[in-house]
């Protein structure tokens, strides 16, 4: 064998390509930047004599499977480079958002940014020090557990209640009904499997049935509505105070027929119902009272706690003031033995094993989430008083704002706050700009209950008799208000606002 290299023609000399961008900034014809294999028009070679020893390495290779011819690459036009934009299949970024560092035409960096593909880049200056944008969500669970390691705890009773054993009607229950009683200053409370359940159960143990007519607010949850529905009993509608949510106790006497058998005043938006007025009305036409407490946990009423009365049912879905894990709710009340038919009505009608009295249900509150609801009820009053000072910020700050009314507090009333709701004319397009602007905000409720399909056959409002209630449905607005917001972000909220209210000059 041959000890030496066969000799070949001399090669041609090849000039490096300079592929830096010069001085001025100008971009080069894409073939000088991103040169891609096979890119060039092919340029005809000398042939050459092979080398020595190359059948021998080709074979070994084949015996490697490394010897596969690789398929022709695709022939690019002459004065195209053959690169192509990044796609999501490659799996980094987004079609063609990597040209920050190329200085070739695109968006950019700023498109990641305003599309929101790289959250964490929000706050990075573009080459203009472009102004980010902040973003004040509108409520997150989350950190209110992380106020002064909640989470924490309720990791601990979790575990607790897993480990005990009992899973419903156990002694997680036992104790947070016995608090929570305690909490709303009455004697009993029974757990249930939600809030309308709450409600439902509330009316039944009242005796409300097919044939019976229930007094409800206009203006509310349509939960309200659905509990009476469940008993076969009408939801009769009331529509709101004129400067106001709540329900207008003055109306409550042309409502009444000789069917009415309870009315429910709503405490919405954490605001109490003059509950002395209903009282006396109600003790005048011999009818329940059942108050839906859904969103005014830890309340008062000329000093009472809400929840102080014969039936208050509360709801306990995660974004109350005083939330679960999940869903759940209960009825608080001073009477002994409509607590005992609650119990029944929660537990297939029975008290105990199969000892089935009644046609009951199935809505109990289960452990787990017992255990987590005495660990957030301790904190729940400062919640509140988190809640209120967010809310007073708002209020003075957007005092001389036009076009925006801020909610009244009565002086009898201690506001829950579980939402700060405003009445603003250009309700849609006010909340469109805040959105864009970084500020998270809700509709509470943007179809009145008797407008939407599932009550729409009623016949409720027909005749316009129920405007009020469709007049709120149209400009209300719900701001964040969570505790854990710091004056910052309810800054953020008012600043915000005021710029999408401002006269344009």
């Amino acid at each position: 064998m041959p000890t030496h290299r066969a000799r070949t023609a001399p090669r041609r000399t090849r000039q490096p390509v300079d592929r830096r961008i010069g001085v001025d900034h100008r971009v080069p014809h894409p073939a000088h930047l991103l040169p891609a294999p096979h890119a060039y028009r092919h340029r005809a070679r000398r042939p050459r004599a092979p080398r020595a020893g190359t059948a021998l390495r080709r074979g070994s290779r084949q015996l490697h499977g490394q010897g596969r011819r690789r398929p022709p690459a695709e022939r690019v036009p002459a004065g195209r480079s053959g690169h192509r934009p990044v796609r999501g299949s490659d799996g980094v970024a987004r079609h063609h958002r990597l040209l920050g560092r190329q200085r070739l035409p695109g968006p950019r960096i700023r498109a990641l940014r305003r599309d929101g593909l790289l959250p964490r880049l929000r706050g990075v200056p573009g080459r203009r020090q472009e102004a980010a944008v902040s973003c004040v969500p509108f409520f997150e669970v989350r950190r209110l557990h992380a106020l002064d390691d909640v989470q924490g705890e309720i990791d601990a009773a979790v575990l607790r209640a897993t480990r005990s054993g009992w899973y419903t009607l156990g002694p997680e229950l036992d104790a947070f009904e016995a608090e929570f009683a305690a909490y709303c200053e009455n004697a009993h409370c029974v757990g249930t499997g939600n809030g309308l359940s709450a409600l439902e159960l509330a009316l039944r143990a009242h005796g409300v049935g097919p044939g019976d007519d229930v007094l409800v607010p206009s203006h509310t949850f349509i939960a309200t509505w659905l509990a009476v529905s469940a008993t076969g009993a009408r939801p009769v509608p009331v529509e709101p105070a004129e400067d106001g949510f709540l329900l207008d106790t003055e109306q409550l006497g042309s409502a009444v027929t000789a069917r009415t058998r309870a009315v429910i005043p709503v405490h919405l938006y954490g605001h109490p119902v003059d509950l002395d007025a209903v009282g006396r009305f109600a003790a005048r036409h011999g009818l329940a009272v059942v108050e839906d407490a859904a969103q005014a946990h830890g309340a008062r009423h000329r000093g009472r706690r809400v929840g102080s009365g014969n039936a208050v049912a509360f709801s306990f879905y995660p974004g109350k003031n005083l939330g679960a894990l999940g869903d759940g709710g209960a009825v608080v009340t001073d009477d002994p033995a409509l607590a005992d038919r609650l119990r029944l009505h929660r537990n297939y009608g029975a008290q105990q094993g199969y000892d089935h009295r009644m046609q009951g249900t199935n809505s109990r509150l289960d452990e787990v989430q017992a255990a987590a609801l005495r660990v957030k009820l301790r904190h729940l009053d400062d919640w509140n008083a988190r809640r209120d000072r967010v809310a007073s910020r708002y209020t003075a700050a957007l005092a001389g704002v036009p076009g925006i009314v801020t909610p009244d507090v009565a002086p009898w009333a201690e506001h829950a706050w579980h939402q700060y709701v405003v009445r603003i004319t250009d309700r849609d397009a006010v909340q469109a700009r805040l959105s864009a602007a970084g500020v998270e905000t809700r509709v509470h409720y943007p179809v009145a209950v008797h407008r939407t399909p599932a009550y729409a056959e009623e016949g409720f409002g027909a005749d316009g008799g129920l405007p009020r209630a469709e007049r709120l449905a149209a400009e209300v607005l719900s701001l964040p208000v969570g505790p854990y917001l710091s004056d910052e972000a309810v800054d953020t909220v008012t600043e915000a606002l005021g710029a999408v209210l401002a006269p344009s000059s």
